[in-house]
């Protein structure tokens, strides 16, 4: 006789929406760090561009926490001199990921 391990509970609708929040801080990060931009330059970037006026620390914060709307995406590859991104090209989410001192699974379905 085999003894069945207790089934994982899927994650819940918070713990999928953080773990999104985490790989889209991750994601505007690394896109950031990629086109060798300080958060400085950006800011400045941003106000010559008319793109809006967020100094350096807001910005870090803002892409730090991963909850920004998609108009403040587009501000910010505007900004980069990004026309385009090829979506298929970022990274994956990994599928373990931290968040509030709790280890999460969470698995993306491609």
């Amino acid at each position: 006789m085999t003894k069945q391990l207790p089934a994982t509970p899927a994650p819940t609708g918070e713990e999928v929406e953080a773990a999104w929040h985490l790989y889209a801080s991750q994601m505007m990060r690394g896109l950031k760090y990629g086109s060798g931009m300080t958060y400085a330059e950006l800011a400045e970037a941003m106000g010559r561009k008319n793109l809006g006026t967020e100094t350096a620390h807001q910005l870090k914060a803002k892409m730090g926490r991963g909850k920004f709307s998609f108009v403040f995406f587009l501000r910010v590859m505007n900004a980069l001199d990004l026309p385009f991104i090829h979506i298929a090209d970022l990274p994956q989410p990994p599928k373990r990921l931290e968040h509030n001192s709790r280890r999460l699974l969470v698995t993306f379905k491609k």
